[in-house]
């Protein structure tokens, strides 16, 4: 579990645990990263679905046994979300020897922190719509990142915690269904862990404990 007592040293065994669920958020945004820092998209790069082969043929043996066919949206959503797990393990591996990582709560935090935050950055980024959305958008961000920040940095109490918490993930929630298209949510596995973060992270704060 990424949450724990912050006087405790963390063994290496619940160390490997948090940094799994600290880092995953923006391990799963890391694979949609390289690809647009490669110029290649879905509308004028069809060369962008050949590095897509093991869920094509995944996909195209479900059509065999049972006539659906998934598409593209699939196929990425698959890939991608493997490429993230086992990065977010391999990092987790290493994290869990570090003595800075199993002494330092703050530090944890920290990257719990940047895990909440950077997938609603790609997600505002990205978003469509009119330019008079741009002032909505602004608000919810900056509401969003100020309950995040002061929930896992700067809250010194569990109640303070709790009720920033729940507000970031109400405001997250709602402009998440307000902006993102249904098939959005495919490709939208590091936001879903984001949230997923921040629903756990209530949940220990309900059971006195403090985040991270």
């Amino acid at each position: 579990m990424l949450y724990d007592l912050c006087v405790n040293r963390l063994d290496p065994r619940n160390a490997f645990r948090v940094a799994f669920v600290a880092t995953l958020p923006a391990m799963l945004l890391l694979p949609k990263l390289v690809a647009q820092y490669f110029e290649i998209g879905w509308s004028h790069d069809p060369r962008f679905f050949d590095v897509y082969w093991v869920p094509w043929l995944l996909l195209d043996w479900v059509y065999q046994k049972t006539g659906w066919w998934g598409g593209q949206s699939y196929a990425v959503a698959i890939q991608e979300t493997v490429i993230g797990l086992v990065a977010a393990l391999a990092v987790a591996s290493l994290l869990r020897r570090s003595s800075a990582w199993q002494t330092q709560a703050r530090l944890r935090a920290f990257v719990a922190a940047v895990g909440m935050l950077l997938p609603w950055w790609h997600l505002v980024r990205y978003v469509g719509g009119p330019d008079y959305y741009q002032v909505a958008m602004a608000g919810f961000s900056v509401a969003y990142c100020l309950a995040v920040v002061g929930a896992f940095l700067l809250s010194a109490t569990p109640q303070l915690q709790g009720m920033l918490l729940v507000a970031a993930l109400v405001i997250g929630g709602a402009f998440a269904v307000w902006q993102l298209e249904p098939w959005g949510w495919l490709q939208s596995g590091n936001l879903v862990a984001s949230f997923g973060l921040l629903v756990f992270s209530g949940i220990r704060v309900v059971n006195n404990e403090s985040v991270v």
